[in-house]
């Protein structure tokens, strides 16, 4: 158990949350370093190629915002929602090793007492 009688789970997902928006943020600016061009080219980057960089971008703002608010939730009933969607969306992708423990212990009924759900 963790600090006040909470579940340790509880401190490693704000941590997994937390380490999720740095992942996310990464590989953005990372795409961001693969689509511009080391010497300049004329007409690059294309209108196809500024869109993905956009849509990215704003994929990367939204992930993000969800995952910060997720390791900031507060111990109430809906921050226990929040924190099982953010757990079920790193399932797909390379965080899945992570959240797969991050569910099994989501789901007893310490964590869910701690937020208040039972």
């Amino acid at each position: 158990m963790a600090e006040r009688g909470r579940p340790a789970i509880i401190t490693w997902f704000r941590v997994y949350a937390g380490a999720t928006v740095v992942l996310y943020v990464i590989a953005f600016l990372a795409l961001c370093q693969f689509l511009t061009p080391a010497v300049p080219v004329e007409g690059y980057p294309t209108v196809a190629e500024s869109t993905t960089v956009l849509v990215l971008g704003l994929l990367v703002v939204a992930f993000s915002g969800l995952f910060a608010v997720a390791a900031l939730v507060p111990y109430k009933p809906w921050g226990w929602t929040v924190g099982l969607i953010a757990i079920c969306l790193g399932l797909s992708s390379c965080t899945a090793v992570a959240a797969i423990p991050l569910l099994i212990y989501w789901m007893k009924p310490a964590t869910k007492a701690a937020f208040g759900r039972l």
